[in-house]
């Protein structure tokens, strides 16, 4: 639950991120930043994976698979140090983000087979992972096909998300991403604000499986 809920809510900002990072660097912080906009969508690349991969230290740590984490860090130290030491001297920063992201993606991606082969458990569904790969390709195309032709200035970007968070959340609703443990999770959260969204939960009740 926690894995598939992370994954769909940034989903979204991180395919943006690869669409607008230097625009937005250059908007938060200053023109010169936008020149780590690689180094930003490297790690910000590694990240993702990680949460696609869910929380496999913790499910390790409930199966009792204490030892596959301690030879995992070792070895995601091992190769992170030697990545460092091949790449960066090539590529500066950016190796070093590339180092990172590999690293910290091949730990999950063991961890994630171990849970697999050893235990049966798998932290995505198939499901879940083709509609992210539908919403993502779908924001991608849009701005692409539809609006490539328009200049990426902050108040598009502002448009544009609010078009991409709308079109990745119908895409979310119609393909039944959602289920009555999720509203009964939004439900919660909902409760400890000041914030009351009637006609939201109704829409999500209607379409929850």
């Amino acid at each position: 639950l926690t894995t598939k809920t992370v994954l769909l809510v940034a989903l979204p900002t991180y395919v943006l991120l690869l669409l607008f990072a230097p625009q937005i660097l250059s908007f938060v912080f200053t023109p010169a930043f936008s020149e780590g906009s690689l180094i930003l969508v490297t790690l910000a690349t590694g990240f993702v994976m990680n949460i696609l991969l869910g929380p496999t230290r913790e499910a390790l740590v409930a199966a009792g698979s204490t030892r596959t984490i301690l030879h995992g860090a070792l070895l995601g130290l091992g190769l992170n140090l030697a990545l460092n030491v091949t790449l960066i001297p090539v590529y500066g920063t950016l190796g070093a983000a590339v180092a990172t992201a590999v690293a910290f993606g091949t730990i999950h991606t063991g961890y994630c087979g171990v849970l697999y082969w050893n235990h049966g458990i798998s932290p995505v569904t198939t499901r879940v992972g083709a509609i992210a790969a539908a919403s993502g390709t779908t924001i991608v195309a849009t701005r692409t096909l539809v609006f490539g032709g328009v200049s990426p200035d902050i108040a598009f970007i502002l448009g544009f998300s609010l078009l991409a968070y709308l079109v990745h959340g119908i895409l979310v609703l119609v393909a039944g991403a959602v289920d009555s443990e999720d509203v009964v999770l939004i439900e919660d959260a909902i409760s400890k604000t000041p914030i009351t969204l009637p006609r939201t939960l109704a829409v999500l009740r209607r379409f929850s499986s």
